[in-house]
């Protein structure tokens, strides 16, 4: 960005060809960035949009590009790049918050986020909003009755009932998901393989394919999506989901758990959208 100034254009082409190529590397920089609503994405696309403007103009490269390097030298991408490391799977919260969040994790440490965030969703207007998000989705809706009940038990911080309660539903939103977007046979309790046209997708055997969780979680996010890895590895899991609801872990009374969760739920909503 630097060495921009010391370009010479001699025609339109060339400058389309270099305003081409920039805005590529500006893209590639924002990337992961883009793993954030749509908000946040305007916001970024927002930032590209005088390399855009520059392909119909012959003005001085150096001038059009001078906003947006000043942009570029103050945008705290090491700041980001640990954000989204730890909590990029939020990706559904807006601009502001996650830049709040941002500079509390560089100022403090993950720790004082998850402070935030687990006071945030102690918050009753937060949660009645989540009820009401709850309450008009198109999918999770069929849920109102159960999730109402686990948000209920987090907001009295009995976590012991709220986390079994929102791991089984996030779960079962999940195969539900599956089911709307024509990846599983919709049939109750199915796990088949269907193809882009609903027939079943059968093996070798000529058996119906099943579909684990953890291979349906791939198939609904791209490789991407933060959200999705962090559901599969990091909850859907041998440490986390298993030992709970099977009822070998005793000692899961925990406020940050259960805001994840929460948290989770939020994505998944917004993702429907």
């Amino acid at each position: 960005m630097k060495n921009l100034k010391m370009i010479q254009m001699n025609n339109l082409d060339q400058i389309n060809k270099i305003m081409k190529e920039l805005h590529d590397k500006i893209s590639i920089s924002l990337a992961p960035i883009q793993l954030f609503n749509l908000q946040f994405q305007a916001q970024m696309e927002a930032l590209t949009e005088p390399f855009k403007r520059m392909q119909l103009l012959s003005q001085s490269i150096a001038q059009s590009l001078k906003p947006l390097t000043e942009i570029a030298k103050n945008f705290d991408f090491k700041g980001w790049e640990e954000f989204l490391k730890e909590f990029g799977w939020i990706e559904a919260i807006s601009m502001s918050y996650a830049s709040e969040l941002k500079d509390k994790l560089k100022a403090s440490g993950k720790e004082e986020v998850w402070k935030q965030l687990i006071s945030d969703f102690e918050d009753d207007k937060l949660l009645n909003e989540l009820i009401s998000k709850v309450r008009t989705d198109k999918i999770i809706k069929a849920r109102e009755k159960i999730l109402e009940k686990a948000i209920q038990h987090h907001k009295n911080k009995d976590y012991i009932s709220s986390i079994p309660l929102l791991l089984s539903q996030i779960e079962g939103i999940l195969w539900d998901i599956g089911i709307n977007q024509g990846l599983i046979e919709n049939k109750f309790n199915s796990k088949n393989l269907i193809d882009v046209k609903g027939n079943l997708i059968l093996g070798k055997n000529g058996k119906p394919i099943e579909c684990s969780l953890g291979e349906l979680i791939i198939k609904i996010f791209n490789n991407s999506s933060k959200f999705g890895e962090h559901t599969k590895s990091n909850v859907y899991s041998k440490d986390f989901r298993h030992p709970i609801l099977h009822g070998r872990e005793i000692n899961y009374d925990n406020e940050q758990r259960s805001t994840m969760l929460l948290l989770m739920l939020f994505v998944l909503i917004e993702k429907d959208k």
